[in-house]
């Protein structure tokens, strides 16, 4: 019986071949700055890889976006699956016929099935339960989990309910921060029946460890001794990654930032600058840095029972 389990999550990542300049992502680097980094991830030895949403960009050429990530992450050695984002649906300016199931073909047995994008995986020989939510929504960057994936989900959890159960989803379940409920341009960083999801996830102990992406940003709540922890971008500031080691004694993980840095000071560069989109939330480029700096200072938790 495996009693421990390693994994790293490399989340909004935001391939493209197409773009046409750097701001606060990373859009021209973002094919080999993807690469450097699953190359650090794997060599820590983890058990699985998690790319949790935004893996690329359908906001106007979805089929050929989608081509190259799929070349990109069949590379990847280590057990992986996929989670959709918003970034990987499709949007009202798509110039394509792409749609969210060319995403559920391409990526069937990484997590997606042919047909439904959320998935559950139990690991052999093992207590551990993975369940990847799918919250995006066409022509919009917000999300949620419609009634009939919350079936689903409660189903689950009954079935696994002598098991560890670790959740994924894109948008985060929880309001990391206050101020996104304060601004409604930043209402899309949570999902939009958060409080149902949550309340779903609370409520079943076997679930002990909620992540997300979606923010770019590093955060950790908990309630009711469910951990939930947003994972950061490793294409904009602070262009990191999350590793994982989890067991019943203890939940531990670490940020890990690419490591050429040159292209981590242009990120913060792009995320401040004047023409940033987040200054739409925020009242000048101290503000958005501050956001962005913040973080966890407690990387090792107890798991509820």
């Amino acid at each position: 019986m495996k009693a421990s389990l390693r994994f790293a999550v490399l989340t909004d990542i935001h391939l493209t071949d197409s773009a046409e300049f750097n701001r606060e992502r990373l859009a021209l680097d973002s094919v080999r700055l993807f690469e450097e980094a699953r190359a650090d991830a794997e060599g820590r030895g983890p058990d699985f890889l998690f790319y949790t949403g935004d893996l690329f960009e359908a906001r106007h050429w979805g089929l050929p976006h989608l081509a190259l990530a799929r070349r990109i992450l069949e590379k990847t050695r280590p057990p992986w699956f996929v989670l959709m984002g918003n970034h990987d649906a499709r949007y009202k300016t798509t110039r394509d016929a792409y749609d969210g199931a060319d995403f559920v073909r391409a990526f069937a047995g990484h997590g997606p099935t042919d047909s439904r994008p959320y998935w559950s995986h139990e690991v052999p020989e093992s207590p551990f339960v993975f369940l990847g939510l799918h919250t995006a929504r066409n022509f919009t960057s917000g999300g949620g989990v419609d009634r009939e994936q919350l079936a689903w989900l409660q189903a689950e959890l009954k079935r696994f309910a002598d098991r560890y159960v670790v959740v994924m989803m894109h948008h985060p379940a929880v309001v990391f921060d206050p101020v996104l409920e304060s601004v409604p341009e930043l209402s899309i960083y949570y999902l939009e029946n958060h409080a149902e999801v949550r309340e779903l996830l609370v409520g079943h102990r076997c679930v002990k460890l909620a992540l997300s992406g979606h923010n770019h940003t590093r955060r950790h709540a908990e309630i009711a001794g469910l951990h939930f922890v947003g994972c950061p971008s490793i294409n904009s500031w602070p262009n990191m990654y999350a590793a994982f080691q989890i067991s019943a004694k203890k939940i531990s993980f670490d940020f890990h930032q690419i490591r050429d840095q040159a292209k981590v000071r242009e990120a913060y560069a792009g995320v401040v600058h004047p023409e940033s989109t987040w200054l739409k939330g925020f009242k000048d480029g101290a503000a958005v840095a501050a956001y962005f700096s913040a973080g966890p200072a407690i990387r090792e938790l107890a798991p509820r029972r």
